[in-house]
């Protein structure tokens, strides 16, 4: 995990799983109005580019630089965001 090639593979994989979950995002935000799209995939994206951000600083600082308490909280709320986002793509298929 922490050489580059593996990070660009797990950034390559939350990348993937974030398009296709926009491609959801709109579809089921088609009839809200211009100014309320642009404030949800804003959102959505924010929490994407925080999410592998965060993995990218995560992953290169030294353990001590956050501390026990901030790691496991960035490691709880980064998986479970991905999760998430990947068990919702499990289920959205083609109706």
């Amino acid at each position: 995990m922490r050489s580059p090639s593996g990070l660009a593979i797990i950034i390559t994989l939350m990348l993937l799983v974030d398009f296709y979950i926009f491609q959801g995002l709109k579809t089921v935000s088609n009839p809200v109005s211009a100014k309320a799209k642009i404030i949800i995939y804003s959102i959505f994206w924010a929490f994407s580019l925080l999410s592998i951000i965060g993995l990218i600083v995560f992953v290169n600082t030294d353990a001590q630089f956050m501390g026990k308490k901030n790691t496991n909280l960035f490691i709880c709320r980064n998986h479970g965001f991905v999760f998430g986002k990947t068990l919702c793509s499990c289920f959205s298929g083609n109706r």
